[in-house]
Formats: structure tokens, C-alpha cells, sequence
């Protein structure tokens, strides 16, 4: 996961350009022990953030708007302790590349 925090002003590009960067370093490999902090650091914040009854609720229905599978909030605990490093890589080479990187381009539209 990869957070960043724009305060409105300055130019976006910037940090678009740090956020291409960031992910493309991770297609090139994932240290697998700081890949497996990430996981349980993440792992405890989520369930941190759905400790109570309204927020569990907000998930699962994000979960069945979205995907048509709300049992998928049961699943998410052994699904974050199950994740390949190589995979993400792979993910982060495909998905961020510079023409998937998200930025808007007036030419396109």
C-alpha cells in the first residue's frame, strides 16, 4: 500500500512522479521481510479500524456493493496472511505502469 497526502496546493505531478516512482521500485522486487511487516502492520490497522459494529457493517456492504460478496469480510483475515511478494511485484509492473499510472490526460478525452 502505498500513502500519500496532498494538501491542495503545488503542483500534483510531483507527487504523481513519487508515486510512479515508489511503485515501479516495487515491480522491480519486494524485501520479503519488510513486505511481511507491511502485511501485519496493515493487518492490524484494519481490524483496528472495524472494531466496532458500524464500521464492520460499512465493510461488508462496501464488500457486497462492490464485489456481490459480502462473506468476503469474513475471508479478509486469512487472505492478508497469505500474500506473495512476487505477486505484488508483479501487480506493481503491470498496474502502475506509466500508461495505467492514473493521471488524467486531456488528449485521451
Amino acid at each position: 500500500m502505498v500513502w500519500a497526502y496532498y494538501g491542495h496546493e503545488g503542483d500534483t505531478d510531483r507527487l504523481l512522479d513519487l508515486r510512479d516512482d515508489v511503485v515501479g521500485s516495487i515491480g522491480d522486487g519486494v524485501d520479503e521481510d519488510e513486505f511481511h511487516r507491511a502485511v501485519t502492520r496493515y493487518s492490524s490497522e484494519h481490524w483496528s479500524s472495524v472494531a466496532n459494529a458500524q464500521m464492520r457493517a460499512v465493510l461488508a456492504g462496501s464488500l457486497e456493493q462492490q464485489l456481490d460478496r459480502a462473506e468476503l469480510f469474513g475471508e479478509l483475515p486469512a487472505r492478508a496472511a497469505a500474500p506473495d511478494p512476487q505477486l505484488v511485484a508483479k501487480v506493481a509492473r503491470h498496474w502502475f505502469s506509466r500508461q495505467q499510472s492514473g493521471r488524467h490526460d486531456p488528449a485521451r478525452v
